[in-house]
């Protein structure tokens, strides 16, 4: 009778400890680096199955789309974690696991940003922590010692952050690159409420870029020759608060990511 007693309290304590450890996910990646997993539950524990449960129903009870936003990219940062982890570890089944749950939780993801109430500093903060999960991938694709199937997987991992990364949508203008969030940006263009108040100078804004004194950028004619002032902007790895990634060698209408219409204030990652 007394050992079942200690059972039922060691199960009931396990089960409190992954409560707790799935609630509180990892600090998401920061200054480019996606650092192993080091918490009490990673993909290779038993109770990872259960931590996994708990954080998916803790978004599902989250009602507010900006903040299930914010809570599925600190687990999806938490899942990029987990794989660097196992890959250390050179613990194919558990990487796979992890893999498994990344890809669930980035198409996840990727559907709330759609929510017309996205706050787009929240947003923003997408760009550089898909741009540090692709680096991470990357670096992991090539490893000989994983089986071929996580190698693909891998690989495939890597081109689904880049697809997801180069979906954004994004203003640019005086340097700056602006990321909308995608329902903020069909509300701009439709004019959805027909007040008028996502309007300046004649083009329709959204409004939270609005309210930072975003002015509609206009060319300048010379000659006869239609140019934006983007087209006068040398884009290097320095240029300030441009996306990650440029692509040096191609001209400055276009970079890697930024595909800049010449009739357009707007743009989409190329995919």
């Amino acid at each position: 009778m007394e050992v079942v007693k200690m059972m039922k309290k060691i199960i009931a304590a396990t089960l409190a400890l992954a409560v707790l450890a799935a609630l509180v996910p990892a600090a998401m990646a920061d200054q480019g680096d996606v650092k192993p997993y080091k918490g009490w539950i990673g993909a290779d524990s038993p109770l990872y199955p259960i931590k996994i449960f708990l954080q998916k129903l803790d978004v599902s009870l989250t009602f507010n789309n900006n903040e299930k936003m914010k809570k599925q990219m600190a687990y999806l940062d938490e899942r990029a974690s987990e794989i660097k982890a196992m890959e250390l570890a050179n613990n194919a089944e558990a990487l796979e696991a992890a893999l498994e749950e990344y890809e669930a939780g980035l198409n996840e993801l990727n559907n709330t940003t759609q929510a017309p109430d996205i706050n787009e500093t929240d947003y923003a903060a997408l760009e550089p922590l898909l741009y540090h999960h692709q680096q991470c991938f990357y670096g992991m694709m090539n490893n000989s010692t994983m089986p071929l199937r996580i190698q693909e997987r891998l690989r495939y991992m890597f081109n689904e952050t880049v697809r997801v990364r180069n979906g954004m949508p994004f203003y640019y203008y005086n340097n700056t690159s602006y990321f909308i969030p995608p329902g903020q940006m069909k509300k701009a263009e439709n004019d959805i409420d027909n007040d008028d108040d996502g309007i300046i100078n004649g083009s329709k804004v959204p409004p939270g870029l609005a309210k930072k004194g975003y002015v509609e950028p206009v060319p300048t004619i010379t000659n006869g020759s239609k140019s934006w002032p983007w087209d006068e902007i040398n884009y290097t790895s320095t240029t300030p608060n441009a996306p990650h990634m440029k692509n040096q060698n191609n001209n400055k209408n276009e970079n890697e990511y930024g595909n800049y219409k010449n009739e357009n204030k707007y743009g989409n990652f190329k995919k």
